[in-house]
């Protein structure tokens, strides 16, 4: 039984040449995509990956499960990858888009920041004191 499963599993492999090989070449062709979209039209690709890089930062809620259920969702290659190609951008792509990358990112992490304030004491209709 064991060797007519592995003689199957042969097969299977054997008729799909370089599957592996396909798949590198699909992920460096992403990769190379989405780099030059954030390049040519910075204003229409850059949010989208530095919110996907910011995986790690979703914050606590209850329990701690929001960060949880985003990367479960997400996946943390996929953060990782974000992060990297922010990078990559960031030192090979032109000063003006590594400007941009750096202050949207100041800016996302600002509304992040925001976002995780507690508000229980503005509940009762209390007054927003802004220092």
């Amino acid at each position: 039984i064991f060797s007519r499963i592995d003689n199957e599993e042969t097969n299977q492999t054997s008729s799909q040449p370089n599957t592996k090989k396909n798949g590198i070449d699909f992920q460096n062709a992403l990769r190379s995509l989405v780099s030059r979209i954030c390049i040519d039209h910075p204003y229409h690709g850059i949010v989208q990956l530095i919110s996907l890089s910011n995986g790690n930062k979703v914050g606590g809620g209850v329990s701690g499960r929001q960060a949880d259920t985003y990367l479960e969702n997400i996946g943390q290659s996929k953060v990782d990858a974000a992060k990297s190609i922010l990078h990559d951008i960031r030192h090979d792509g032109p000063s003006y888009v590594s400007s941009l990358i750096d202050s949207y990112s100041v800016l996302v992490d600002s509304y992040i920041e925001l976002a995780m304030v507690p508000t229980e004491e503005f509940r009762s209709g209390g007054k927003l004191r802004i220092k």
